[in-house]
């Protein structure tokens, strides 16, 4: 399909699509959102046949991957969480900076401050807590942001866009509990899927907007846990 190659333009220079301003109409979102599907189910289903592959061949890997399990035993609000808010959240800290203004950067920041102090355990308020901090924060970097950094980010956009990508990628490692330095080296398959949404989901902000990546980060959490619930049937 024609996202393919897209997408391949995208991550061989993605500053040229920094400035895309595309018009969006009912036959675009949906022309979209199919493609997204088609691409999102093909990803998903790649991924799955590597991760059937490390489970036949490493015993110790199988001990990471779990998913049926956490779904099984994950209360309904925690669902919510991770198919609604968790988007949101994750979209905001890095999504919104690719296009790297002012205030999309202050906000971006903050809220991988806080994802991160939270990952390595530095803080362990309540999720509301940790949003309001992510705000709350969000002033400091407003304030020592000028003009003259905003334009120097500005001009390294592919840095900060494949930064971006990789970090969105890599918090996902917190998923699974590793046991030993061998199962590290399971960590680029862990996080494919991730790696790969990324791309598309940085294209899709770049191309249109925040709001239509927002959308299609939703619509992949719940296609992968239909899917978990599916296989527990």
């Amino acid at each position: 399909m024609k996202i393919f190659a897209q997408l391949s333009k995208f991550i061989s220079k993605p500053s040229k699509f920094v400035h895309l301003k595309n018009e969006i109409n009912l036959k675009i979102v949906l022309r979209e959102i199919v493609s997204f599907i088609f691409f999102d189910s093909l990803s998903v289903l790649i991924w799955g046949i590597l991760l059937v592959l490390s489970i036949s061949f490493f015993e110790s890997f199988k001990t990471l991957f779990n998913t049926r399990e956490f779904i099984a035993n994950s209360p309904p609000l925690k669902l919510f969480y991770i198919i609604l808010l968790g988007p949101i959240i994750e979209e905001i800290a890095f999504r919104l900076p690719l296009k790297p203004t002012r205030l999309n950067l202050a906000i971006g920041i903050s809220f991988q401050i806080v994802i991160f102090l939270n990952i390595f355990e530095i803080i362990s308020f309540s999720l509301l807590t940790k949003i309001v901090l992510m705000l709350g924060l969000s002033i400091l970097p407003y304030i020592f942001l000028n003009n003259r950094i905003e334009k120097e980010i500005g001009k390294k956009v592919d840095i900060l866009i494949y930064y971006n990508i990789l970090a969105f990628g890599l918090i996902h490692i917190t998923n699974y509990e590793f046991t030993s330095l061998f199962q590290m080296l399971f960590i680029p398959n862990l996080i494919l899927i991730q790696l790969i949404l990324g791309i598309y989901l940085s294209y899709i902000r770049l191309k249109y907007n925040f709001y239509f990546g927002l959308m299609f980060h939703i619509l992949h959490n719940f296609i992968f846990l239909s899917l978990g619930y599916l296989s527990l049937r």
